[in-house]
Formats: structure tokens, sequence, C-alpha cells
């Protein structure tokens, strides 16, 4: 099983055509820090572990991406072997959470973030084991184990901003906890709240302390002021993305495992609420999507929950297995392996499709530019990975330039090229008779879409 996640994951970094967009920042973070510029990769409204990271494993490799994105694969990889720990104390069976595991391995979304210079992999590896800690921590009333999840929730805060909440959460269900399922008392919930609550601000307290001496205020990241502003004055949108995040979990936990999930939560129905196991996998998925939808969600956000309900889609599973079994077709039963198998060919072929295929464009036109001769000082693109990867500076262009594309150019001399994706164009006008442009070369995306380079004649 984690040969098999381990394999998925480094196929697909090692055959990643572009890398994220946020992974321009953090590489950026990630060279200030191997610079011992540690002040200008902390100014940025990311959390520093995975840049800090890379930036330490970066003389293996000799190259920062390929560094960050082998970080990816093994933190994906951990996390899949985690999350059987995590569901066989939740679900006290080793079938259901080899099932949940194998899910996690071949899952598309899973898989691709866990090959992407990303912090979701890292992120999600961190929050699975805090996850499982604290959970092992209440089956064997062991303040040792919480006082470990504790140091597994501060650097999941490390690694994403949003992992603060882990510290919320957690804290609540212990205090809450005592009085719904009364398997533990207040003074136990008292001594393992500290014990949980005192590692966690002690691995985070560094950070935390650092955005206070730097903005004069306690932040949890440089962000998040601006976010809670934008979203309690706009609650007409609160209210529409609580309303979407079904669609939003559909999409990110793909439908077919939508739908086993929807049979396993069938399943088990009200003893999800009587078990205190379930109801804190449960209270965490619950919580983070309400925070999502206050602040800011969608699938790429929501992901970060979905292997949590893993165990109930193995249940799921089991249920309709079962339930095939006793199918026949043509007077033969359905053959045992069926479900498995429909379920590998849903998944897999979206697993496999190599990652960033739909802007090739970018490392493309970057080594056309580098092939016509002295680089430019910079490009002019709405997305800065041209940038990157021609090793110039980015200058963002217009929605819509004025006075017209020369007008605007003439504004940047310093742009040698401009790249404009299909949809942009029109908004240029025409541009292939522009006189200041010459059109270098088409590059395809998917369909019928596609990027133009130009060559900026004369600013």
């Amino acid at each position: 099983m984690a040969a098999a996640a381990l394999a998925i994951r480094l196929y697909l970094s090692l055959t990643n055509f572009c890398i994220a967009a946020d992974g321009v920042k953090y590489l950026r973070m990630a060279r200030d820090f191997a610079a011992g510029r540690w002040l200008s990769g902390l100014n940025s409204s990311f959390s520093p572990l995975y840049p800090l990271l890379v930036s330490l494993a970066s003389p293996l490799t000799g190259n920062l991406e390929l560094a960050a994105g082998l970080i990816s694969a093994a933190f994906g990889t951990a996390a899949v072997v985690l999350l059987f720990y995590l569901m066989r104390e939740v679900f006290g069976r080793r079938d259901i959470a080899a099932g949940a595991a194998v899910i996690a391995a071949i899952h598309p979304g899973l898989s691709a973030y866990s090959a992407s210079v990303r912090t979701e992999a890292g992120y999600l590896c961190l929050m699975t084991g805090m996850l499982w800690l604290f959970a092992s921590g209440l089956n064997r009333q062991s303040a040792a184990r919480f006082a470990l999840a504790g140091v597994f929730g501060g650097a999941a805060y490390l690694y994403r901003a949003e992992g603060i909440g882990l510290l919320i959460v957690g804290c609540a269900f212990l205090m809450l906890g005592a009085a719904v399922w009364r398997q533990w008392n207040f003074s136990q919930a008292a001594l393992w709240t500290a014990s949980f609550a005192v590692p966690f601000l002690l691995v985070a307290s560094p950070f935390l302390i650092y955005l206070h001496l730097s903005t004069g205020h306690w932040l949890v990241s440089r962000d998040l002021k601006g976010r809670v502003m934008d979203a309690t004055a706009n609650k007409l949108n609160i209210a529409f993305d609580l309303w979407m995040t079904p669609y939003y979990f559909v999409q990110a936990i793909e439908p077919a495992v939508a739908v086993l999930l929807a049979i396993g939560l069938w399943v088990r129905g009200r003893a999800m609420v009587l078990n205190w196991r379930e109801s804190w996998l449960g209270a965490v998925v619950l919580f983070y999507s309400l925070v999502f939808a206050y602040l800011v969600t969608g699938p790429r956000f929501v992901i970060h929950l979905v292997p949590f309900t893993f165990g109930w889609a193995a249940i799921g599973f089991e249920s309709l297995s079962l339930a095939l079994a006793r199918v026949r077709i043509w007077s033969r039963p359905v053959p045992a392996a069926a479900p498995a198998v429909l379920l590998a060919l849903l998944l897999l072929p979206r697993t496999l499709w190599p990652i960033g295929y739909d802007i090739r464009a970018f490392p493309y036109a970057a080594a056309d530019i580098r092939r016509r001769g002295s680089p430019p000082r910079a490009v002019a693109v709405s997305d800065c990975r041209l940038a990157y990867y021609a090793a110039v500076e980015c200058v963002s262009i217009p929605v819509e330039p004025k006075p017209g594309a020369c007008g605007w150019l003439a504004t940047v001399p310093q742009v040698g090229y401009l790249m404009l994706a299909s949809r942009e164009e029109p908004r240029w006008g025409d541009v292939r008779s522009a006189r200041c442009l010459k059109l270098v070369k088409r590059y395809p995306r998917i369909g019928s879409s596609y990027f133009d380079l130009f060559e900026v004649k004369s600013n």
C-alpha cells in the first residue's frame, strides 16, 4: 500500500509539466532561507515550515523544485500510512483502515497535491498524525499521546495557517465531549487539554511571536485579518459558499468515492453520533467546513478534509460489495473483485494523468525564449510562472491595455516578450497586426484554447 502510494507520487512528481502558481512563491521563500535572508523569507503570507524544509533538502538534490516535489511525495506517502492508523483507531477494524488507505493512495486529488510544490501533502500528513495521536490518547487515556498530538498540530500550523484550528477543535472536543459521551470526566478533560495545548503553542510560538513583532498585532496569518474583514462585509457570499460546500466536497472527493461515502454514512446512521471516535472525525470535518465557508472555500480547500471521510467510504464499499455479491447477471454472480476493479478504473486514469499538462506552455515558452538569444529583462504575462522558468522579471498584464497594446507596452520598456492566453487576446485587440509585436509561437492548452508568445519589437 505504502509502496504503491510512493510509486504513484514519485511518477507524478517526475512527470510534472509545470510548477503550481503558489509553488513559485514557496521556492522564493526557500531561496531566501537557503541564502540566510531569514526576514525576507518570513515576509510572506505563507507559513514557513515547507520552504524551510525545501531549503534544507535542496543541497541533496541540487534543485529547489525537485527537492520541493520529493518532500511533498514523502509527506503524501506518510499521510497514507498515518491514515491507516487513524482509521484503525477510530473504527477498530484493519480491513476498513486498509480500505481507507487504499482509496487515499490512488485518489487523484491527493496524489496530485502530493507531487506538487504545494503545502497540502505535508499539512495533511501532520494533521492526520495529530488526529490519530489525539484519538489514541483518548482511547488509552494517555497525556503523553496528547502532548505528541500537540507537537504534530503545532507543526501543521507552521505548514499552513489553518492548522491553528486544530487547537480550537481539539480543546473544545475534550471539554464538551466530557458532558456528551461521559467516557471521561472534566478533570481528565482539563489535564488532556493542557497536555495538548501547551506543546501545540510551544511549537507554534516562534512564528506567532515573529508575526506579533513584525505587525504589532497578534495574528495567526498575515492575510487572515483581511479575509475576516472581507467575509464579514459579504454575508451573502458566506451563505452561498455554505450552500455550495457539499458540491465542492463532491468535486474534491471524486463522485465515485462520494457515492461510497453516502452509502457508508447511511449504514452507520445514528451510531456515528453515539461513537465519540467517529464523532471526533465528524467534528473536525464540520468545523473546518464552516470555517472555510466563512473565509475561503472551494475544492482545493475542502480536499484537506476528504481523507478523514474515507473510513465511511470504505464501509460503503464493503456494503456495496456485499449487496452485489447477491446479484445474479445471466444466472452468474457478480465477480467479487468487480467493485474494486470498477473503482480503480474510475480513479486511476485521472490519478496518473500528468500534472500541469494544460499549462505546459510556460516551461516550453521559457525554453524558446532562452534559445532565441540574450534573455530579456522581463516578460509580460498574467501568470508569472513563465517568468520563473525564464529566470527574468515578471510584469503582470492588465485585463485591457490602455491606450492599446503598443501604448501600454511603451510604459514597460524592460519587457521583451508578451504572452497571452486565448481568452485574453480579444481584450487586447488585433495583436497579430500590432506594429510592436511579432508572433513567436502558439502553444496548445486544452481543446481549442492556447497561449500565444509575442516578441516585443520596440518599446
